[in-house]
Order: structure tokens, then sequence, then C-alpha cells
């Protein structure tokens, strides 16, 4: 529905087509997902005031209407992607020359 195109049409894509819409969404999400997304990011920053001073602010998948299972692997991910930034981080000190 969201693309505009019936199941039939739907159906009827390429592998090709249909990752390449796939990733696009990844990047750029459309619809419910994305209405979802801008409600728990309004509710992550009225928050803020309301926190103790240098608290972190919940997670924004925390406002999120999603199961459970993938608000779990969401928040796995964004971990993981935190863990290795932080090793980035030391590597690019150490090429740079600094420790």
């Amino acid at each position: 529905m969201l693309l505009g195109r019936s199941i039939d049409e739907v159906l009827e894509l390429s592998e090709r087509e249909l990752r390449s819409w796939k990733a696009y969404w990844r990047l750029e999400p459309w619809g419910p997902y994305r209405d979802n997304m801008h409600a728990a990011m309004t509710v992550q920053q009225l928050l803020r005031p309301h926190l103790k001073e240098g608290a972190q602010p919940p997670s924004m998948m925390e406002f999120m209407f999603i199961e459970q299972s993938e608000r779990d692997e969401a928040i796995r991910v964004a971990n993981r992607e935190r863990y290795l930034g932080a090793f980035r981080a030391r590597a690019k000190e150490r090429v740079d020359g600094r420790r």
C-alpha cells in the first residue's frame, strides 16, 4: 500500500528492486513506522528537562510501539554500534599517535 502498488504488483517486483526498496526504507522509513519514530522522539525530548543532571535520557526505542522482540533487537544493535564506535575511536587515537 505504501508503495502505491497492488499486492499482485508487489509480488511481481524483482528481487533486486525489492532489496532496493528495503534498503531505502532502512535509510528513510515512511508511513506508520516513521510516525511512531516521531512520537517517540518527541516523548524522549519532553523528558529531558525532568532528568537528573548528567543522566542519559531513555532510548527512543523505549517509546516505540513495537513488539518486545523487535525492541530488544534494536537495542542490541544500538549497543553493538556504540561499543564498536568506542573501539573505532581508540583505534583512531592509536593511528594518529595519541594515547
